[in-house]
């Protein structure tokens, strides 16, 4: 959990390495690294696994394909902890790692495999799967929700190219209107 506040901490300061920084991009690519081996060996909770997403979407470091991979194995048998704010983070991170930091770090060039494929830009089965359970784990969350979870998740699901089932979409309606 360490490693995630660390990272969290820098990327909340504003105080990431500048874009093009190979030894400070190296420095956050080993913070992560560092996770992921948590993912597994002590295992995360929520906050942690959402944090440590955000915060290299922030920082605007790719972590790669493996990296990813192992989030998304890591992370879904816990989506059904995730509540809502914790969840909005994590799609509103893989959003913005897609848009924002599409460059990998350590080869500088786009690295968008895992998530999507080809030019059709279809979600990957693994990234599809774990999206599924994500959507699921919102869904069931979506009445304690706030604002700010409800307009994240909205955006990052636009931005992931994302239909969710209608279902779900009258239930986000129904709750966004309680804001409005």
């Amino acid at each position: 959990r360490q490693v995630s506040s660390v990272l969290w901490a820098t990327a909340a300061l504003g105080r990431g390495p500048p874009a093009g920084d190979a030894g400070g991009d190296a420095w956050v690519l080993r913070m992560a690294d560092g996770a992921r081996r948590l993912f597994f060996e002590r295992g995360m909770g929520p906050q942690a696994f959402a944090n440590t997403l955000w915060a290299l979407a922030t920082l605007r470091v790719h972590p790669g394909d493996d990296w990813l991979g192992a989030f998304f194995e890591a992370s879904a048998p816990h989506l059904g902890r995730f509540d809502a704010r914790e969840m909005a983070t994590a799609l509103w991170a893989l959003a913005a790692l897609r848009r924002r930091g599409r460059r990998h770090a350590a080869h500088g060039q786009a690295d968008d495999g895992l998530l999507f494929q080809g030019p059709s830009g279809r979600p990957s089965p693994l990234f599809q799967g774990w999206l599924t359970a994500a959507l699921r784990s919102f869904g069931a969350r979506m009445a304690t929700a706030g604002p700010q979870a409800l307009s994240n998740t909205a955006w990052a699901l636009a931005a992931l190219g994302v239909r969710p089932p209608r279902t779900w979409m009258s239930a986000f309606r129904y709750y966004s209107a309680l804001y409005g």
